[in-house]
């Protein structure tokens, strides 16, 4: 009976509720009416959902296939002690474009970096199926017949997501060329030219940038005396720092690799010398040349052939290993290898890991240009299933228009004031929620019951308000009036 009683969950359970739903239900609440979806698409809200999920999501795997689809693999929680991991591919399909990608060049936060084949950029979220293509660029050197190379990383100073791409000429020689570094920024839908790098980058493994405390890490040569070194562009400053290497790392530097372990930085290398053994080195403080640890997997099955670590995808000591074209997850902690299974073909070297967010990939410049009439300016699409889109798009019954005087009636008085009262302190629960305001609200029923809601207290706000505008000295009953 006593549930039966209560029409209305109160604002602020409600909006708890949102937080703590997962990325896909609050895509369905999204098509319930324009209030939620205003809400839940809130900057803010997002913001705040991605940080109470960032550590408790499932990582996945997204990768493009032979067929040039992009894919996400989801592995089973059913890990048998078999000698393989069955996964759970799932077609990531918009409905406006071509499967035509040919890379998966960067990661962070839910949104994943995709290049196609005309080297045209796209900034994607394969949860809710949202897309940005970069504008046109004129780029320093013609892309097909030069390299490129991509990092995806968010600039926490500036609130925005930047893209690196780092350019040379495909020479196919020996010699030193200039890379030529741009810089796109997702807030702004702007390219920008910083010039060229300190660095050469044409001599070493042609591979996207590893996102590691907020820059992006690639291996390069110095260009004074052609030794290895890794590069850091900061995006705070918009350049390149060194991070000091492992110390042999100089011998064998053009068979490594970089990734991330754990959130560390991680150089690879799987050498022939090195018959069924693959070494790595983790910087286990970053940014401290002692913290760097090496670590040998010595592993028969490896069949003395080239592997390369591409990503760890488990808190549980799990790597992925691309070996001979067949990936394999090791777990670093038994010592014990799994084929991982998947129903598709992926290009090789091309795993990303990525988490369910909302991020929106056009973050920040909804209203920036985006409806201008030129072809080169920031394309922007959201993707509904069409029975939710039919949903969404119902025509209302519409509201008719309540003349504002004093309701009469005793009953309606009172029903009323309870939804009135609801509304308000929505707004509060919005205004503290969204805007960290310091707010509170008494409300007294027709009946003369007292009703307040407040954050952080209403106590606090109303002795805050006292202190701060002391009563006049005055005989007015109604002083604060």
């Amino acid at each position: 009976m006593a549930m039966s009683k209560a029409k209305y969950l109160p604002e602020e359970l409600i909006i708890d509720i949102f937080y703590r739903l997962p990325v896909k239900s609050i895509g369905r609440c999204r098509c319930l009416s324009k209030h939620w979806r205003n809400f839940l698409s809130d900057p803010q809200f997002i913001k705040l959902h991605f940080n109470l999920h960032a550590h408790t999501q499932e990582e996945k795997l997204i990768i493009v296939s032979w067929l040039c689809e992009l894919h996400t693999i989801t592995l089973s929680h059913d890990i048998l002690e078999d000698a393989f991991i069955d996964s759970i591919s799932t077609k990531v399909d918009f409905q406006q474009l071509t499967h035509n990608w040919i890379s998966v060049a960067g990661s962070c936060n839910g949104l994943v970096l995709v290049i196609d084949r005309d080297n045209v950029q796209f900034l994607i979220n394969p949860t809710t199926l949202e897309y940005h293509k970069f504008p046109v660029f004129d780029w320093a050197l013609p892309p097909k017949t030069s390299c490129y190379m991509y990092g995806l990383a968010y600039d926490i100073v500036s609130d925005d997501y930047k893209v690196v791409s780092l350019s040379y000429r495909d020479t196919n020689n020996e010699f030193m060329s200039n890379t030529y570094v741009d810089l796109y920024s997702v807030r702004k839908s702007h390219w920008e030219t910083l010039g060229i790098s300190p660095y050469d980058h044409s001599l070493t493994d042609r591979a996207s940038g590893v996102l590691v405390n907020g820059a992006l890490h690639w291996l390069a040569c110095r260009t004074f005396e052609y030794s290895t070194a890794i590069a850091a562009f900061d995006l705070s400053v918009d350049k390149f720092l060194e991070v000091p290497g492992p110390i042999d790392l100089q011998d064998n530097c053009f068979m490594c690799n970089l990734a991330t372990l754990k959130g560390c930085l991680c150089v690879s290398t799987s050498l022939p010398r090195d018959i069924n053994t693959v070494t790595f080195w983790i910087m286990k403080e970053y940014g401290v040349k002692e913290s760097w640890t090496k670590f040998k997997i010595i592993e028969p099955s490896l069949d003395d052939s080239l592997s390369t670590l591409l990503c760890s995808i488990t808190d549980d000591d799990d790597v992925l290993l691309d070996v001979d074209e067949e990936w394999v997850i090791y777990n670093l902690k038994e010592n014990r290898r799994k084929d991982l299974l998947i129903d598709v073909n992926p290009i090789t070297h091309e795993a990303r890991t990525f988490v369910d967010s909302l991020v929106s990939p056009y973050f920040g410049n909804e209203t920036e240009g985006s409806a201008s009439k030129d072809s080169t300016k920031t394309q922007h699409h959201i993707f509904l299933h069409p029975q939710i889109k039919s949903l969404a798009m119902r025509r209302p019954n519409g509201h008719k228009r309540i003349e504002i005087a004093r309701n009469q009636n005793q009953t309606n008085l009172q029903v009323t004031f309870s939804k009135r009262r609801v509304g308000l302190f929505k707004k509060v629960s919005e205004l503290s929620t969204l805007y960290g305001a310091n707010v509170a609200i008494v409300a007294f029923s027709p009946s003369n019951k007292v009703y307040a809601c407040g954050h952080p207290s209403v106590e606090s706000i109303v002795d805050k308000f006292v202190k701060e505008n002391p009563p006049p000295d005055t005989d007015d009953p109604n002083p604060l009036l």
